[in-house]
């Protein structure tokens, strides 16, 4: 829950609104996959299934993007460390990946988070 000595900082709320952009924009994403997947699977079978697995899991991410995004506005402390999963898994996906972008962007994103401002707007103690 938001502390009240503790106004929301503007960086995340930028970060929030971002989340939950990219989030519906990765949603959109895994349902166009997920159609693929079904059509490649006419075909042959196996591929639409390995290919319908990756578009779940790439479906499952934008909903916790998009989650996430909704509950840093909300400053609910289960919306920090649903942030803090979030980004680390995303950091370890661009780990596997080898994207830099991604990489960047997931550990400043947590380096923010675990800012004493930041905790303090979710009523995390330092």
């Amino acid at each position: 829950m938001a502390q009240e000595d503790y106004n929301r900082p503007i960086l995340l709320t930028i970060i929030a609104i971002l989340s939950i952009l990219s989030g519906i924009l990765i949603i959109l994403a895994g349902i166009l996959m997920l159609v693929g997947s079904a059509i490649i699977s006419l075909e042959a079978f196996d591929a639409g299934i390995f290919a319908g697995a990756g578009s779940a899991v790439i479906l499952i991410m934008g909903i916790l993007f998009t989650v996430v995004g909704f509950g840093l506005m909300s400053g609910k402390s289960w919306a920090w460390w649903l942030s803090v999963i979030v980004m680390a898994l995303n950091l370890i996906l661009g780990l596997i990946s080898f994207n830099i972008i991604t990489i960047i962007i997931a550990a400043l994103i947590l380096i923010y988070l675990t800012r004493p401002n930041t905790k303090g707007w979710f009523g995390i103690g330092s």
